[in-house]
């Protein structure tokens, strides 16, 4: 290092650090560094987002045997791209150094990406030894996927060869709804099977429904809702713990969401 500071982070999310240096000739120089900063658990499942939800890393319980404090940024990496089309910066996601015990999910959202694009002509790289290696990818829900057991350089490549297809679950899913915690909005998404009734509420911390986002007969396939924080009377609603209830084919499925101040 030329240069040492310590930051401590006291919440998770991301962030954008300002710095000024000085040499001693008194040469001034100047930057800005976005880095994004999530905790894993190793006691439960783990869903961080960075860079305002571009990156996704899912962490299943028990994936570390410690608290792990984890780091995403532009990497400062310099690799040999010829022959390689490079698409948005490489990242790296710290610590780089350990090996996890469960297999991680890293996703890109694509809606972040130039729609020029096609997401079969894309897949996830990783930079081993020095050298870019292709990771197995698919897409879900409209992200770039792909299974990794290590933290490090990843980012996406463009080749109209890559061939990569879209992966449809078998059962219905309710995502973790993004941002969470959030105010005013957040979005919850979850993915359906077949064509089928749905509904989709929000209730408050007494079992009291207090939002209806839809109850309706659905087509298969991934659906965003936006919840704006409000009552079905269109009032606002207190801060506070709130659940998101999907039911589907006589099953329900339940997240969690924090409305802040």
């Amino acid at each position: 290092f030329i240069y040492f500071l310590p930051y401590a982070f006291s919440n998770s999310g991301d962030s954008r650090l300002r710095f000024q240096m000085r040499d001693h000739v008194q040469n001034i120089n100047a930057g800005i560094e976005d880095i994004s900063f999530g905790i894993i658990n190793p006691l439960s499942n783990s869903n961080l987002n960075f860079f305002n939800g571009y990156v996704n890393l899912n962490i299943p319980k028990h994936s570390f045997n410690q608290s792990i404090n984890c780091i995403v940024k532009n990497s400062d990496e310099y690799i040999d791209l010829n022959g390689y089309d490079l698409i948005d910066n490489l990242i790296t996601i710290y610590p780089n150094d350990i090996i996890s015990n469960e297999k991680m999910s890293l996703s890109f959202d694509l809606k972040h990406l130039n729609s020029v694009y096609n997401g079969s002509d894309l897949a996830i790289y990783t930079l081993n030894n020095d050298k870019l290696e292709y990771c197995e990818t698919f897409i879900e829900n409209g992200y770039l996927k792909t299974m990794i057991d290590k933290f490090g350089v990843y980012g996406i490549f463009f080749d109209e060869n890559h061939h990569t297809d879209e992966k449809l679950p078998e059962y219905h899913i309710l995502n973790p709804s993004y941002p969470n915690p959030f105010n005013p909005n957040t979005t919850i998404n979850f993915f359906i099977p077949n064509d089928n009734f749905v509904d989709v509420s929000v209730y408050n911390v007494k079992g009291e429904k207090v939002r209806t986002l839809i109850s309706n007969y659905i087509n298969s396939g991934y659906h965003n809702l936006v919840w704006d924080g409000k009552s079905d009377s269109k009032s606002v609603l207190p801060s506070g713990l709130y659940f998101i209830n999907l039911q589907y084919n006589n099953t329900i499925e339940t997240s969690k969401v924090v409305k802040v101040k």
